[in-house]
């Protein structure tokens, strides 16, 4: 419901200041899992493409198996 009150103002916010670092939404979606209402929002990278990337973290939500071991190789994507 909050979403679908600001999508109006934040679409033309985004028009108006295409370099905003306010995220851009992609995409939102509703699903259901195990029985539960899961809500996700996919947004761009608010991070300049020219930069390198030093860490990158997988944030998707999970209910199994969440351990992880941090990872020293360059590029290696860690757990959150």
């Amino acid at each position: 419901a909050t979403l679908m009150r600001i999508l109006p103002r934040y679409h033309t916010h985004a028009k108006r200041h295409p370099h905003s670092l306010i995220n851009r939404i992609v995409g939102a979606h509703e699903l259901s899992l195990y029985g539960q209402r899961v809500r996700v929002m996919v947004v761009e990278s608010c991070f300049q493409a020219s930069r390198e990337v030093h860490e990158r973290y997988d944030l998707k939500g999970s209910w199994v198996g969440r351990g992880g071991k941090m990872l020293k190789s360059r590029g290696d994507v860690l757990k959150d």
